[in-house]
C-alpha cells in the first residue's frame, strides 16, 4: 500500500489554499499558487500603474541620495528664541517641530556635523531599481531643535518602516510603525520632510505614509 503522507503530495490529491480577501491582497506577485479566495476577490494589481509609481518612487530616492550626499552646513536661525530656534534652515530647506523628515542610516557625528553615511552610494547609476526609500533612510518627527551646544541638533523621534520590521515583504509599503527610541542627531543630517497622515489608511499619493 502506498504511503499516504506521500500521496497527498500528488497534485490530484492537493487541495487548494483558500484565503481571505485580506491575505490574498496581501500574498499578490509573492505566491505562485492560485489561492482561493473565500469572499470577494481583491481587484488583480493595475501593472502600469505600480510600474509608473516603481520609476516615480527610484527617481526621488535618487533625489535625496544626491542630496545627502552634499555638503550641509549652512543653517540659519528663524524665531526669537536663539536657543530653542522654532524654524531651522538647512540649505535653504525649512524644517520645524513636528514635521517628518528623512535622516540618512549609518550617518556620522563629526565634532556635532553630518557625515554622509558609507551606505549611500557615489555613483546614482548603482542604486538599484528595486531599492526604495527605506532602504536608505530612516523616518522621524522633529520633537525640537537646540543650538546649544553649538552647532546645534535637532532631537528626533523615530518611525519604523513596516518593511523594517517582522513583516518583512508582507508590510505595507506606505506604513509606518511609531517606536520608543528618540535620538539628537546633527542639524544637517535631516535631508527632506515627508508627508505622514496619522491614520488607519493608506493616503491615495503612492509617496505619502501613514502611522496609526
Amino acid at each position: 500500500m502506498r504511503n499516504l503522507d506521500i500521496a497527498l503530495l500528488d497534485r490530484e490529491n492537493a487541495v487548494s489554499t483558500h484565503v481571505t480577501p485580506l491575505i490574498a491582497s496581501l500574498a499578490q506577485g509573492l505566491v505562485s499558487e492560485e489561492l482561493v479566495v473565500v469572499g470577494i476577490r481583491p481587484p488583480p494589481e493595475n501593472k502600469t500603474l505600480k510600474e509608473t509609481q516603481r520609476l516615480t518612487a527610484h527617481q526621488r530616492l535618487c533625489e535625496l541620495i544626491f542630496k545627502a550626499k552634499g555638503e550641509r552646513k549652512l543653517v540659519k536661525r528663524i524665531g526669537r528664541d536663539s536657543r530653542y530656534p522654532s524654524i531651522v534652515e538647512v540649505n535653504g530647506d525649512a524644517f520645524q517641530n513636528g514635521d517628518f523628515v528623512l535622516i540618512p542610516k549609518k550617518h556620522s557625528n563629526y565634532k556635532g556635523y553630518y557625515k554622509p553615511s558609507d551606505l549611500l552610494p557615489d555613483n546614482i547609476e548603482d542604486v538599484d531599481s528595486t531599492s526604495t526609500i527605506s532602504d536608505y533612510f530612516w523616518f522621524a518627527q522633529v520633537v525640537y531643535c537646540c543650538m546649544n551646544p553649538p552647532p546645534g541638533h535637532f532631537h528626533v523621534h523615530w518611525l519604523q518602516h513596516s518593511t523594517q520590521t517582522m513583516l518583512e515583504e508582507l508590510g505595507h509599503p506606505q506604513e509606518l510603525f511609531w517606536n520608543d527610541i528618540c535620538e539628537n542627531v546633527p542639524l544637517g543630517a535631516v535631508i527632506d520632510k515627508v508627508k505622514v497622515y496619522e491614520s488607519s489608511k493608506p493616503p491615495e499619493n503612492a509617496d505619502e505614509y501613514f502611522v496609526k
